[in-house]
């Protein structure tokens, strides 16, 4: 096709080209080789062939391209689809599916704007497509501090769910907002379950999922003052965290919570790990500072108490 473009095997070699072309985008999609799903798909464009795509393999398309972070081209895709969606189920999709990528964009509004389409039909309210677009809006509506909405729509889309990955991540933003709410009790109850379904299943679902639900359960520990059950919780939780700067940060603040709970032989321990992996000169008047400053605290606390 390159070579002769105008050649006489030109229709021959597109419809060659278009077949296998819709084989690896199943194939590859299905291997989670985003990255492989999305190159196929710039080379079908290049030749004006992604419009005979059909819905499933396009859909397939937009969500590789979101999945690398190629927002604005997933956008793109997901629009074509909702111009040619023939039935209420494709067209549900293709809106949430837009909507998730507007809320990652931070363009809330838009996000919202598209789902209430969804959720005021009366008739989408007991499937999944319902309860997924309920996640999302909980999402919004956490990520504007309103809690209380947060989880009630958490709640609903929580109704009848499976477990997958998509509603563990429900679970754990769901026991987010009832933190916030110092509802640590049932925090703690929705936190356990994302570790549970990570017990059964580890290699399924994203080490920052994990990660996520052994800090929340350490936060609402310390609320309770049950400090040497969260610190416990913590140190569970660092295992799954492998990024370096994060990983400082949450070192960071296992030691804060350390110094709270006046365990200096642990906050000693998480500070000089700290300065052995991180930044040494940052680290290092950190790690100091932290410490002497907790340590004067304690020494003074009756002085501090009467002021």
């Amino acid at each position: 096709l390159r070579q002769y473009p105008q050649g006489t095997c030109r229709n021959e070699a597109l419809k060659n080209f278009k077949a296998n072309a819709l084989y690896l985008v199943n194939d590859s999609y299905g291997k989670s080789d985003y990255v492989a799903v999305s190159d196929l798909y710039y080379r079908v464009a290049s030749y004006k062939m992604a419009r005979d795509m059909d819905f499933d393999t396009l859909f397939k398309v937009g969500d590789s391209l979101k999945m690398i972070g190629l927002y604005n081209d997933a956008l793109s895709v997901f629009n074509d689809l909702s111009k040619m969606s023939t039935t209420l189920e494709n067209e549900t999709k293709t809106i949430i599916a837009m909507a998730e990528i507007e809320k990652m964009l931070g363009r809330d509004k838009e996000a919202e704007q598209k789902l209430l389409g969804i959720l005021n039909q009366s008739k989408q309210k007991d499937s999944k497509a319902y309860r997924t677009a309920k996640a999302i809006m909980a999402d919004i509506m956490y990520n504007r501090g309103s809690y209380d909405s947060a989880i009630e729509s958490y709640k609903e889309a929580l109704m009848k769910s499976g477990e997958s990955e998509e509603t563990l991540s429900a679970y754990e933003n769901y026991a987010d907002a009832l933190k916030a709410k110092n509802m640590c009790s049932q925090a703690s109850a929705n936190y356990q379950k994302v570790i549970d379904a990570a017990g059964r299943n580890e290699n399924k679902y994203p080490a920052r999922m994990i990660a996520g639900a052994y800090m929340g359960m350490g936060d609402c520990l310390f609320k309770e003052k049950k400090f040497d059950e969260g610190m416990s919780m913590y140190e569970k939780g660092m295992k799954y965290i492998t990024a370096d700067d994060r990983k400082m940060w949450s070192v960071y603040r296992v030691a804060q919570e350390a110094m709270k709970a006046s365990n200096y032989p642990l906050a000693e321990k998480s500070f000089a790990q700290l300065k052995a992996s991180g930044d040494s000169a940052f680290w290092t008047k950190i790690g100091e500072y932290t410490v002497e400053s907790g340590k004067w605290s304690e020494k003074h606390a009756e002085y501090l108490k009467n002021q």
